[in-house]
């Protein structure tokens, strides 16, 4: 059952939802592209760390999103990697 369905901005939304008697905050999350401001990014992830703290501990939590992580200052070994997980979905097809 849908309890709160919250827009907390433009990039961040909040799903309340009660499962069995468990309440479950779901949070959908749009994190600023890596060419964005500093300033930009720290308030989004301020904003996030309020929304987060705001849930009491007794809740579950979800986040779900694009938050713009990436591993490393480069692509090297992305077109090897993307390579190879082609080639492993053809095998399983």
């Amino acid at each position: 059952m849908i309890i709160i369905v919250k827009r907390v901005n433009e990039c961040i939304m909040c799903l309340k939802v009660l499962i069995g008697d468990k309440l479950v905050t779901c949070i959908c999350a749009y994190a600023p592209q890596t060419d964005r401001s500093a300033e930009e990014k720290d308030s989004f992830w301020d904003q996030m760390i309020s929304v987060t703290g705001s849930i009491p501990a007794s809740e579950l939590i979800f986040v779900g999103g694009d938050l713009n992580g990436h591993v490393g200052t480069n692509v090297d070994g992305m077109m090897e990697f993307m390579a190879d997980m082609a080639l492993e979905r053809e095998m399983l097809m």
